[in-house]
């Protein structure tokens, strides 16, 4: 098996929770997604839609569920692509109903062009239909599911819709321990890969070439793809967020910042670390660095249950503006948004920014980043640390702290 995934009685609490914050008269509908044309005839690799994963656990394109706790025949049914023989020796063959039964635990699995018959008979009896949208913008593609919001409005006008996203948010705020389990597994092969481009990292090879040893080792363990692109990024290139280009030549003397998580079983490790190219930082980088690391140490200790997201960042704009000015970058705290303008914190799990309950306090099992960050646009530098946070019921376990981030381990590492 590519990876572990959660037991089927995992998927099914999940769904019960779900289905018990459902208003009467409802039901509620999940996609898993459709391959994604890439060009010509080339496909991008299917990644499952996350709430159909957390809710049923198979990761197979063109699957559907409709949720129908008030409907006499079935209150969950499972639909799975037919079987096509012909497609299977090109491509192999798709999931069948036993499997679909023993990964999910739901017992009414169907053919996915039944799917439209159930659909007509279980809406007959309900008022309104939970869907989750994708977070559609502007520009972009319609997705899938407002392809099936058309569809519906169209064919049943008197249904009304509802939101499933409020609810899922909430339930995923806080993680199981089978979550945390795969999440520290991704963090554990994010770790295995930072160690390995820390060794080999040194002037004049490209970003690309750290970015193939990642891919290298985390492949090696069982993780098939990043959590999100991955941010290899030299000198100057680090002043830049989301920089991901990944393809300039490393500098003698200049600083490195990585921003890279492997994706394990669905879930995602969120992992941002610094070095020296030359593998010794100079005194005003080991200066500025040191002044970070000991901000980002004071903010992850401060992580406890009942504390806000909000919180976080006021003690991380704190503690930057004091540090700016110490060092007599800025004069005013007006002037941190120069060099620190992002939050420091997010929700982690099945998507690198993780849906969640953002503005209440945070409940024992979330799992949150801590990343503050310091960009110099015209010094050529850009620093960020970023570790993987989990709330326990007293505090906080840092689910990251094995990856070297102290200046003199990681020059160590650099030397050997």
């Amino acid at each position: 098996m590519r990876h572990e995934i959660p037991s089927k009685e995992f998927f099914k609490n999940n769904r019960e929770k779900f289905t018990a914050k459902l208003e009467k008269n409802s039901i509620a509908y999940f996609y898993s997604g459709e391959e994604q044309l890439r060009n010509g005839d080339v496909h991008y690799d299917h990644r499952v839609d996350n709430s159909f994963f957390y809710l049923t656990g198979i990761e197979e394109q063109n699957c559907k569920l409709l949720i129908c706790p008030e409907y006499d025949r079935y209150k969950l049914a499972l639909f799975i692509p037919d079987s096509n023989p012909e497609r299977a020796i090109w491509e192999g063959a798709v999931i069948t109903k036993e499997e679909a039964k023993e990964i999910s635990g739901i017992e009414t699995v169907m053919n996915l062009s039944d799917f439209d018959s159930q659909f007509a008979r279980v809406q007959s009896e309900v008022d309104s239909l939970y869907v989750k949208l994708n977070g559609a913008r502007k520009n972009h593609s319609v997705t899938s599911g407002f392809n099936f919001v058309d569809w519906v409005r169209y064919n049943y006008p008197a249904l009304n819709f509802k939101k499933s996203r409020p609810i899922l948010a909430q339930l995923r705020t806080s993680k199981q321990e089978e979550e945390i389990n795969l999440m520290r597994k991704a963090i554990e092969i994010t770790n295995k890969g930072f160690r390995e481009v820390i060794a080999e990292c040194k002037p004049n090879i490209y970003e690309f070439d750290l970015q193939a040893t990642f891919s290298y080792v985390f492949t090696k363990n069982r993780s098939m793809r990043y959590g999100y692109s991955p941010i290899i990024a030299g000198g100057k290139n680090a002043a830049t967020l989301h920089y991901v280009d990944n393809n300039e030549k490393l500098k003698d003397g200049e600083l490195l910042l990585m921003d890279v998580g492997a994706e394990y079983g669905n879930y995602t490790a969120d992992i941002t670390r610094v070095i020296p190219v030359n593998g010794k930082f100079n005194s005003r980088q080991r200066m500025l660095y040191q002044g970070l690391l000991d901000i980002e140490k004071e903010v992850v200790a401060f992580v406890k249950p009942g504390i806000l997201l909000k919180d976080l960042q006021d003690l991380t704009v704190r503690l930057t503006t004091e540090f700016l000015k110490e060092v007599g970058l800025i004069k005013e705290d007006k002037e941190v948004k120069k060099y620190y303008m992002h939050n420091v914190s997010h929700f982690l799990g099945l998507s690198v920014h993780d849906i969640g309950v953002y503005n209440e306090p945070l409940p024992p099992g979330a799992i949150i980043t801590i990343e503050p960050g310091i960009y110099i646009p015209e010094e050529g530098i850009g620093l960020r640390i970023e570790d993987d946070v989990l709330v326990t019921e007293t505090g906080f376990d840092n689910l990251s702290k094995d990856i070297p981030k102290e200046v003199d381990e990681i020059e160590m590492l650099m030397a050997k």
